[in-house]
């Protein structure tokens, strides 16, 4: 059945009057859509407008909803528009791959390529980046592999081209860096990736551009640990540490909070992961040091699950502390931490992370017990085996047949750590 008066879906408009907009767009979007103003994203966001385009200024736009909270040469991430037929082009072109227009797309972007390449010489800087940027869907166009390899050639080469046309340092390690993640979306070889960033930081000096050879770095850093992951060796961990450590000093923790929490953040777990595999307690006390400090830079209405993996794992590391020196301060300190986490876990939201909480809270409590006095430890007996019954309701055999004999683990810990007390 047909629906009367359905409402079209908004494309927010800020600083740029959306009826010109919608009349140079019409071949895209074919009026199906309602362009209406607005004061700022916020207002915008309240609104369930599906895009929203931001003019910075009589020449510059962007789209804010895209953006990241903290990027790589930001300033240089806007696109050109001009009364000209090329930059009404470009608009086109994007607000396509916005919208997921791909038909006119892929029938209109060779329009760009052919007048890219007659003017090449002459285009201006903002201009090139953000045709590069377009170009770079070319691949997902082609009709056949052999096909997306010339794409892909002929893209990498259109990226040296302009690299060569400049010489101010920023204009080349951005075009530098966005060839580089152009090339690993079609090179499987994360190695190779991680080597072409060492020679991009080598033309980066660290104390004149901080927060680039910072970003790069962590980039780079982020991509090494998902390489080491399940590895035994120590001195892998050893050396994230090092380089984690190297971007911390880096960034100034006031202008770019997010970007240092973030550091903070897998610094810190990365000294757990170290502690798995060198079991010293300065390792664990190191990476409470750091949590600590990462704590107050989180804002937990802004990045709950941040917040919360946070919390969780500066718990986790007050247990595992425990567990190695056998003191029952910090085994109530762990205790009292997942405690207070309580309600922040249920099955609504995560049946998976709701199980994960009653095993790390159960696991905590059966240590705690095996410190306590006899009454104490009766009491945390029956809260561990409680919270062991929770998480096999999720952790079923059949479904986590892993998640679910550590569970059964637990409450055979937990049933001797029983038997001792009533001797």
């Amino acid at each position: 059945m047909f629906k009367l008066f359905q409402k079209k879906p908004i494309i927010a408009v800020l600083g740029k009057e959306p009826s010109i907009l919608a009349q140079l767009s019409k071949e895209v979007t074919k009026g199906d859509y309602k362009w209406k103003t607005y004061e700022s994203v916020e207002e915008a966001n309240s609104s369930n407008s599906i895009l929203i385009i931001e003019f910075l200024s009589p020449t510059t736009y962007h789209f804010p909803q895209t953006l990241q909270p903290y990027s790589l040469f930001s300033e240089f991430d806007v696109i050109p528009y001009n009364d000209n037929s090329y930059d009404k082009l470009l608009f086109n072109l994007n607000l396509s791959i916005k919208l997921e227009k791909t038909k006119y797309f892929s029938t209109t972007v060779n329009e760009l390529l052919k007048a890219y390449k007659q003017d090449i010489e002459q285009i201006d800087f903002i201009s090139n980046k953000a045709t590069l940027e377009l170009l770079c869907y070319l691949p997902y166009t082609a009709t056949g592999q052999n096909e997306m390899v010339e794409y892909i050639n002929d893209i990498n080469l259109y990226y040296l081209n302009a690299i060569a046309q400049y010489d101010k340092p920023q204009y080349r390690q951005t075009l530098i860096w966005e060839l580089e993640l152009f090339k690993n979306t079609f090179d499987e070889s994360k190695e190779k990736f991680i080597e072409r960033l060492t020679l991009l930081l080598e033309i980066i000096d660290s104390i004149k551009q901080p927060y680039e050879f910072a970003y790069i770095k962590y980039y780079q850093s982020k991509l090494i640990q998902e390489s080491i992951k399940g590895k035994a060796d120590a001195s892998l961990f050893e050396n994230q540490i090092l380089a984690f450590q190297e971007i911390k000093l880096l960034i100034d923790k006031e202008k770019h909070k997010e970007f240092f929490a973030d550091v903070l953040y897998d610094l810190a777990n990365t000294y757990t992961e170290l502690l798995n595999r060198n079991y010293q307690i300065s390792t664990i006390d190191k990476g409470i040091e750091v949590f600590e400090e990462l704590i107050p830079f989180l804002d937990k209405s802004k990045n709950y699950k941040k917040w919360l993996h946070t919390h969780n794992a500066y718990a986790n590391a007050f247990f595992l502390k425990s567990t190695l020196i056998d003191d029952i301060a910090h085994a109530k300190k762990a205790l009292k931490l997942y405690t207070k986490l309580k309600h922040e876990f249920n099955v609504k939201k995560s049946a998976w992370d709701y199980a994960m909480y009653q095993q790390n809270c159960a696991a905590a409590a059966i240590h705690l017990a095996k410190l306590a006095d006899r009454d104490s430890s009766t009491k945390l007996i029956t809260l561990a085996l409680e919270l062991c019954e929770n998480a096999l309701k999720i952790w079923t055999y059949v479904n986590y047949p892993k998640e679910h004999a550590c569970i059964l683990l637990n409450m055979g810990k937990a049933r001797a750590q029983e038997g001792k007390t009533k001797k």
